[in-house]
């Protein structure tokens, strides 16, 4: 399911100036590990968080935010994605003020959100005014997702962006920063 999502993500982005895509990256922080399926940066100090999610079943989010995994006769509830992106958040803030990867006028990046499932999903969603669930879509919805957002971001969110922009060089260099802290786990360790 993570390498459909970056196959549509590269896809999407591979001629693109503005944007760095960076695909399956583990962190070790102070001692809490997290691992991102996929982050992208944009040139003005934007960054979105991507979890992919690869259920062959009907998903259902309910008013409270919660999932669940329906499979013929059988349900059973799944860890939300939504706060697991937000936990990776917070632990890839740390990492990025150590790295000193910051915007013109030393801002942190704003963090967005996405989480995507398998394009043959079948996703039943609450009222967006009961919890809202724009931000997850299936893997193929991205390119459209991403130009809502763009369109929904308004002048003064550009402006005050504009003022973080960063060359492509200079995005680059922090994938290429980004992606000297990852850790892979050691798949021969064995438990405590």
């Amino acid at each position: 399911g993570e390498r459909e999502s970056a196959h549509y993500l590269d896809h999407y982005f591979k001629d693109g100036e503005n944007h760095v895509v960076l695909h399956d990256l583990r962190f070790l922080v102070d001692g809490e590990v997290t691992q991102i399926d996929h982050l992208i940066f944009n040139r003005m100090s934007i960054i979105y968080l991507l979890e992919t999610k690869n259920y062959a079943c009907n998903l259902v989010i309910n008013e409270q935010g919660e999932f669940t995994a329906e499979y013929d006769h059988q349900r059973f509830g799944i860890p939300s994605p939504i706060e697991q992106s937000s936990r990776h958040e917070r632990v890839l803030r740390k990492l990025l003020e150590r790295l000193e990867i910051v915007g013109r006028t030393q801002k942190q990046p704003d963090f967005h959100h996405v989480v995507m499932f398998h394009p043959k999903a079948i996703i039943k969603r609450p009222s967006s005014k009961a919890f809202d669930t724009g931000n997850v879509i299936k893997a193929d919805q991205f390119p459209t997702w991403h130009q809502k957002f763009v369109d929904a971001l308004g002048i003064g969110a550009v402006f005050k962006s504009a003022l973080n922009m960063r060359s492509l060089d200079t995005i680059k260099e922090w994938g290429e920063k980004l992606k000297r802290q990852h850790r892979p786990e050691d798949l021969l360790s064995l438990p405590d």
